[in-house]
């Protein structure tokens, strides 16, 4: 899982970075637009580089860039931001405090919002929004080095993350109709992945992720119609992996502690699997093949 997520957002974080590591001096902003009714506005403070490419109607898009708020400063921030919009009705906002930091916003379909938030030093943010329209996707990073990538095909998505703290790495892959994504994580390199999909997109599908400590990883995978997926890990060192395919069926995972391990496999409808572990070293391994099945698992020190 780890090397499934690093290997996509370290790509992602590479190409983005290639135009942000020219050294320049003094602020660049570029406006092309095709269409009627599109506002901009471009704010930046210091050393920043802005792209705007807007063809449709109607579509709106804002940065701001600053190394700190309302000053220019002797250390520019060379804060890049890209905002690609080819369609019609979408938003964009973006609003990076610092240096190096880098956000890249696609939206090909109508009626789209992304809003990147970005303060600290070589944060990358990437948001795709594909071909269905009203996706929603909402990025918060804090801290050093955080990766976000985002990126959803099809209607009424949505996703949230927000990373505070050094080296963190969120992935996030949504394909179907109201998919909802939610991730949170605090502390040094943490690791989470989201995908949902399933026959024909797959629809109504839930998954939140919530990390605080260091080097816990997270992979949520979920195939099929209304599933519900949450992970919950407080401490160093944990591992939780989900995967789901079905009808309605629901997992939770609470842990605490160090070192443990809890890893899930649903297959069927109506199932239910919780596992609450607190301490260290434990280990839990649920497979459920069917329907109406209820699994609970308990273990501490």
């Amino acid at each position: 899982m780890k090397t499934q997520i690093t290997t996509l957002a370290a790509a992602v974080a590479f190409a983005m970075s290639t135009a942000a590591s020219a050294q320049y001096v003094g602020s660049d902003s570029s406006i092309y637009q095709t269409g009627n009714g599109n506002v901009n506005s471009v704010t930046q403070w210091g050393t920043q580089k802005s792209r705007i490419y807007q063809q449709g109607d109607s579509n709106s898009a804002t940065v701001t860039q600053d190394d700190e708020v309302g000053v220019a400063t002797y250390a520019p921030g060379q804060n890049d931001s890209n905002i690609e919009q080819t369609a019609n009705g979408n938003e964009a906002i973006v609003d990076q405090l610092g240096a190096y930091n880098v956000s890249g916003i696609y939206q090909t379909s109508s009626n789209n919002y992304a809003n990147v938030s970005q303060d600290g030093k070589g944060n990358d943010s990437y948001i795709k929004q594909g071909w269905g329209p009203a996706n929603e996707a909402d990025v918060t990073q804090t801290g050093w080095y955080n990766d976000s990538v985002v990126e959803q095909s099809g209607s009424l998505n949505t996703a949230s993350v927000a990373q505070d703290g050094f080296k963190n790495n969120s992935w996030v892959d949504q394909s179907g109709t109201n998919h909802e994504a939610n991730v949170e994580q605090t502390g040094t390199r943490n690791e989470s992945g989201i995908q949902q999909s399933g026959f024909f997109g797959g629809f109504n599908n839930q998954a939140s992720v919530k990390q605080s400590g260091d080097y816990n990883e997270s992979w949520i995978e979920q195939y099929g119609v209304s599933n519900v997926d949450s992970v919950v890990q407080n401490g160093d060192y944990l591992d939780s992996t989900i995967l789901t395919s079905g009808l309605s069926n629901s997992s939770t995972v609470d842990q605490s502690g160090m070192y443990s391990d809890s890893y899930i496999k649903t297959v069927g409808a109506y199932n239910t699997n919780e596992v609450t572990q607190v301490g260290l070293n434990h280990n839990s391994t649920i497979y459920t093949f069917g329907n109406g099945n209820m699994n609970t698992v308990h273990q501490g020190q």
